[in-house]
């Protein structure tokens, strides 16, 4: 199970990567830099689980956690949002080593 969560991780840094050379493409073409927001990508990938997910967290676990949690990061640039939870998700899952095999590598 850590091996999927590690991989998805390096997937959502990935993703981040394409979405930051998307909008780094924008600007060498249209040149204008900025950053696409992170509902907006969700939005043009699947428009329908965004619209489902909003009243189901608000319904079902809690409605501030729409409000003042999801709905601002929605707002925020995709590559950061992106790189930061797949990076965040890398490092949680990575594999450590014993605390007995770092004492004895110095």
């Amino acid at each position: 199970m850590r091996l999927i969560f590690h991989l998805l991780g390096w997937v959502l840094v990935l993703c981040g990567l394409v979405v930051f050379a998307g909008d780094l493409w924008a600007y060498l073409t249209l040149d204008r830099f900025a950053l696409r927001p992170f509902g907006e990508v969700w939005a043009a990938i699947d428009r329908d689980s965004l619209a489902v997910v909003q009243p189901a967290i608000e319904r079902h676990v809690w409605a501030p956690l729409w409000q003042d949690v999801i709905f601002p990061i929605l707002l925020w640039p995709a590559a950061p949002v992106l790189f930061c939870l797949g990076g965040l998700l890398a490092l949680v899952t990575r594999r450590r080593r014993k605390v007995k095999q770092r004492l004895f590598e110095r």
